[in-house]
């Protein structure tokens, strides 16, 4: 089986590795051919762009910053997937993406004789979780190339319904830092010291559901820039959590609390944090209640 790979950063790059160490033979494709270098020295192919890459392969991924760049890799014309995509073969985007526009990408697809899986993913490869919507045989079939990039792979039915779960899981994730900062944020009101309210809360009744390393390794110590390999930006937790709203209205679920984080979020990226570390919306909290959780040992603290 050859398989197509467009997409080679952070996350794509290391599920490109794991298929080569699985034994799948590689043609890969980033908009920065240096991104593919290590890959190449692996035994990858390069691709010129992706219609070559689907020209060339069974199974087409990718790995996308988001909806905007899923949608010019797959219908541009005369270099995207759609346009050298054959019959029988599968696209899977493991993105994290609008479900409506997996929909629109499966039924191109399918109008060309192919077959979609959106595939959203979660953690860091090997380790990382898959939820997959679309034909359980063409799931099965390629099987055995998402088992080498993950732990565990989880199949929700229809086209879209992978980016429907990942939308919830990222919306979760997001609601649960928002809680622990507001409660932290009553505490410091309150005359308490913050950091010895997150010990307590590490080790107490409230110890499972509380994001202890984020706040003592980003919040406390206001380290909000990015590194490599760690947190997303801020924008792109605006546009997972868009999906989840999407989702949401489209069906006309009560959804107040996804409301509350999305405004968060926003109220952060009007700032100008986009580009900063996801976490950064704490800071949107923080102002509005008018105190920081700056630790001891922050600068200028």
């Amino acid at each position: 089986m050859q398989i197509g790979f467009i997409g080679t950063g952070v996350m794509g790059g290391g599920m490109a590795r794991c298929l080569i160490e699985g034994g799948f033979d590689l043609v890969v494709h980033d908009a920065y051919r240096e991104a593919t270098t290590s890959l190449q020295a692996m035994g990858a192919k390069w691709g010129a762009n992706p219609r070559e890459v689907a020209e060339q392969c069974d199974l087409t991924i990718t790995s996308l910053p988001g909806p905007a760049e899923a949608e010019a890799v797959f219908y541009q014309q005369p270099n995207g997937i759609l346009a050298g995509l054959k019959p029988g073969h599968t696209y899977l985007d493991t993105s994290t993406s609008s479900p409506a526009l997996a929909r629109r990408i499966a039924t191109a697809c399918r109008e060309k004789g192919g077959h979609f899986l959106d595939a959203p993913v979660s953690g860091r490869p090997p380790k990382m979780s898959i939820m997959v919507g679309g034909e359980p045989e063409v799931l099965d079939r390629y099987r055995p190339a998402l088992q080498a990039m993950s732990r565990d792979i989880f199949y929700f039915g229809d086209n879209g319904q992978g980016m429907v779960a990942k939308s919830i899981n990222q919306f979760l994730m997001y609601a649960n830092i928002i809680l622990a900062s507001e409660g932290l944020l009553l505490a410091a009101k309150a005359g308490l010291d913050p950091e010895l309210v997150a010990q307590m809360l590490s080790v107490s009744g409230a110890s499972r559901f509380f994001p202890k390393d984020i706040f003592e390794n980003i919040v406390f110590p206001r380290n909000w820039e990015r590194v490599p390999a760690g947190p997303g930006p801020l924008d792109r937790w605006v546009k997972d959590v868009g999906c989840a709203q999407e989702t949401a209205l489209a069906i006309n679920a009560h959804t107040p609390l996804l409301t509350i984080v999305q405004d968060t979020l926003k109220r952060a990226q009007a700032q100008g944090w986009g580009d900063l570390v996801n976490f950064v919306g704490v800071r949107a909290q923080e102002q509005a209640a008018g105190v920081e959780l700056r630790g001891k040992g922050a600068p200028g603290a």
